[in-house]
């Protein structure tokens, strides 16, 4: 997926999990990667099983595709089921804006 698409999905899922999962005086985000759509869902079941809430965004201009995944604020003990996967990064420079590095 195009970074510009990945960077809207993200915010997507920021947008539902404020109105849905947050209810803490001082939320933040943490963006992380998920290499396929496949290693998403099992994130998801992963995170039900823990009894972590969480939403799955599905990208209706994409036929309900699961694009993005957003939780309720965890607690350290739960960040377990999250540490494996990267930080997101800007690895395709060349979608960047004129000027960026």
């Amino acid at each position: 997926m195009p970074l510009s698409h990945q960077a809207v999905q993200a915010c997507h899922a920021s947008v539902f999990a404020g109105r849905d999962l947050i209810r803490c005086k001082d939320p933040y985000l943490i963006l992380v990667t998920i290499p396929t759509k496949q290693d998403l869902i099992a994130l998801s079941c992963d995170l039900t099983h823990a009894g972590i809430d969480h939403r799955v965004f599905h990208e209706d201009d994409m036929g309900g595709r699961p694009t993005a995944l957003a939780t309720r604020a965890i607690v350290q003990k739960e960040r377990k089921h999250l540490r494996h996967l990267p930080l997101y990064e800007c690895a395709n420079s060349s979608e960047n804006s004129p000027g960026e590095s």
